[in-house]
């Protein structure tokens, strides 16, 4: 099957190195697991959305991913007796393809690249976790909105014939649990943001302008490691991984 992204495939991404595998279909608002049934797969987004998600004791849940098409998710599996503290659920109908940790284990004996791409994902999302972590501890709302846009930005984003970078498929509601604060909190800064023409928004987008966001982080002391990718954004192409 052919299968067209809006970024251009490279040798950091690991689905260059995944073989292809049968699909599933999975139904909108359907768990694809949690923690009384965990993941034992590896899954790459196909189509559709997937936002991976923890509840914490006091029953808060916050949004810990956002998984568009080519996106992996369900990473614990490669871990052997890792217990699984986290929940997938699609919010749209999806399609994906999975993997079993032995699968992924033999590629990488046959193709070492594959296990240095996983490796430098890992890291990618750490850094990423870790910044949003110190934002909510240390910053306002205003930050935080601004970083979570920056970072689904770089994760999701396109770049649109103006200039702007559109992020396909996020609600407030999402982004609100994604931040860990009220929707109406969020709809307050995106107003804000939009009066600005940092950004604009329908319920089926968000366009953020990159330069203005940017500068406006720089402004409050941030600078984020998703920066320098949304500054630059790659043309599209097609996937190798779920390959001709």
């Amino acid at each position: 099957m052919v299968y067209r992204s809006g970024t251009q495939i490279t040798q950091d991404d690991p689905i260059a190195y995944l073989p292809c595998k049968s699909v599933r279909m999975i139904g909108k608002r359907q768990v694809i697991y949690n923690e009384e049934h965990p993941s034992h797969l590896l899954y790459l987004v196909i189509q559709g959305r997937v936002e991976i998600t923890r509840t914490a004791g006091n029953g808060f849940r916050t949004v810990t991913g956002i998984i568009h098409a080519r996106g992996l998710f369900g990473e614990s599996c490669l871990v052997e007796a890792n217990p699984c503290r986290e929940a997938a659920e699609a919010t749209v109908d999806v399609i994906v393809m999975g993997w079993t940790r032995e699968e992924v284990e033999e590629r990488i004996q046959f193709e070492p690249r594959l296990g240095l791409a996983l490796s430098r994902l890992l890291v990618s999302s750490g850094i990423e976790l870790q910044e949003r972590i110190a934002a909510m501890s240390l910053c306002k709302i205003p930050s935080r909105v601004m970083l979570a846009l920056v970072q689904l930005a770089n994760r999701l984003g396109t770049t649109t014939p103006d200039g702007f970078t559109r992020i396909p498929g996020i609600s407030q509601a999402s982004l609100a649990e994604y931040i860990g604060t009220r929707r109406e909190t969020v709809t307050s800064e995106m107003n804000r943001l939009r009066r600005g023409g940092s950004v604009r928004y329908t319920r089926q987008y968000i366009d953020i302008e990159p330069q203005r966001i940017l500068h406006d982080l720089r402004r409050f002391g941030m600078a984020p490691s998703t920066m320098i990718s949304i500054e630059q954004p790659q043309p599209g192409s097609q996937c190798s991984a779920v390959s001709q």
